[in-house]
């Protein structure tokens, strides 16, 4: 494996609420749907490393990506998320809870670009170490909205370098 790579998580702010406070099998329909889309508005761009609940966590192995390719990379899984939630909003025919809140459903992002490894358990790997646990806990701050993308100063000046070079 690449050792250097761009970690880009896409994840749903109010999926804890909405999963806790709606009916089960509508809730876990919508939330598939949804991640569903996420991951197909990458298509073969991205590296699916893992997928946690609410959260999809993609890689892009090599060099940092340009700024506009992170923000165009956003706005496509954004689209994508909002157009699949709006249409599910508009085509439910089921009073319950579940299908009523989907609208409370956001989208936020986190990219970080740094030293990866690979940890393999079983047939199933994925990304590791202290670059992915960074990664991580970027999505517990507190910023105050349910929607943003969250770039780190390592990942803008390493994109800021790779811009420069061309």
């Amino acid at each position: 494996m690449e050792n250097k790579g761009l970690l880009f998580i896409p994840d749903i702010s109010g999926f804890t609420e909405f999963m806790s406070a709606t009916e089960l099998s509508h809730g876990s329909q919508a939330i598939n749907i949804l991640m569903d889309t996420i991951v197909n508005a990458v298509g073969e761009e991205y590296e699916i490393s893992n997928i946690q609940g609410d959260a999809v966590l993609m890689v892009k192995k090599g060099p940092a990506p340009f700024k506009k390719e992170i923000l165009d990379t956003c706005f496509k899984i954004f689209n994508a998320f909002h157009f699949q939630r709006k249409w599910l909003q508009q085509h439910a025919i089921c009073p319950c809870k579940a299908c009523r809140e989907i609208s409370n459903l956001k989208l936020k992002f986190v990219a970080h670009h740094g030293q990866l490894d690979e940890m393999t358990v079983g047939r199933f790997a994925t990304v590791s170490g202290t670059e992915v646990i960074i990664a991580h806990r970027l999505l517990k701050n507190s910023v105050p909205a349910n929607e943003y993308l969250l770039l780190t100063e390592s990942l803008l000046r390493q994109a800021a370098d790779a811009a420069e070079s061309t």
